[in-house]
């Protein structure tokens, strides 16, 4: 049923009725798509929130991790130096005897 055929002087009542209910249905399914845009533009939103939050605590991490690795790394070149320094007079003494197992 259309809106023309209300105007007809034969429009039962339950024609009206019937009509009525598929407008209103429309209407609240009209009103359902827009909450469910809604809800997802807010959900969007959300979603773009925690991604900007997330990428920013990764960066905090990658600035943290880099920090300690290099601190990491120079600790490890003054572990070796002082194991070279720890190390140079226990070479000294073997190297006489090194030399003598190598000549023979």
């Amino acid at each position: 049923m259309n809106i023309e055929d209300l105007h007809k002087p034969t429009t039962t009542d339950e024609e009206l009725r019937k009509f009525a209910l598929e407008k209103c249905g429309t209407l609240m399914n009209l009103e359902g798509h827009i909450a469910l845009a809604e809800l997802s533009l807010r959900s969007e939103k959300a979603t773009r929130e925690s991604i900007a939050r997330l990428e920013e605590s990764i960066k905090s991490f990658d600035d943290a991790s880099e920090k300690y690795s290099r601190r990491i790394i120079w600790l490890t070149w003054v572990l070796i130096f002082l194991t070279a320094v720890l190390a140079a007079p226990e070479v000294r003494s073997v190297l006489p005897y090194l030399r003598l197992v190598l000549r023979h």
